[in-house]
């Protein structure tokens, strides 16, 4: 049993791969980060592409998206802080760090991430840089 390298402490296959597979859709903004982390770690441009709002889509075509998708060596992430998203909410916030190497430096990116439900699904709006 292979747990989750989002950090939840649980095996992948009950935590973010039911999502990035399509079994399941994250019930929480939190969730969400956390399968997104998951699909960066694994290579999973079309998951990530798929989970951002619609409006970013619109104007990102896929294939662009994925030509510029660069692989990195994702380490860990760490949750900062959550405000809402939750089950009944329609917006949140994810605060993260995620460690990474690239090029053979070890890097991190701080980010506050905010989501929105579209359609009942919660979907990446953007995030902004600590």
């Amino acid at each position: 049993m292979t747990m989750c390298v989002c950090g939840s402490l649980l095996p992948e296959s009950s935590c973010c791969l039911k999502y990035i597979n399509g079994t399941e859709v994250p019930p929480t903004a939190l969730a969400l980060m956390r399968s997104r982390y998951t699909a960066f770690v694994k290579g999973k441009v079309d998951y990530l592409y798929h989970t951002y709002v619609s409006d970013w889509q619109a104007s990102h075509p896929f294939e662009e998206f994925k030509n510029t998708f660069e692989q990195m060596s994702w380490k860990e992430l760490e949750i900062v802080g959550v405000q809402h998203g939750g089950i009944q909410e329609e917006n949140g916030e994810v605060e993260f760090v995620a460690h990474y190497e690239f090029r053979g430096a070890n890097l991190s990116l701080h980010e506050r991430s905010s989501f929105r439900r579209e359609k009942g699904d919660w979907r990446y709006v953007g995030g902004v840089f600590n």
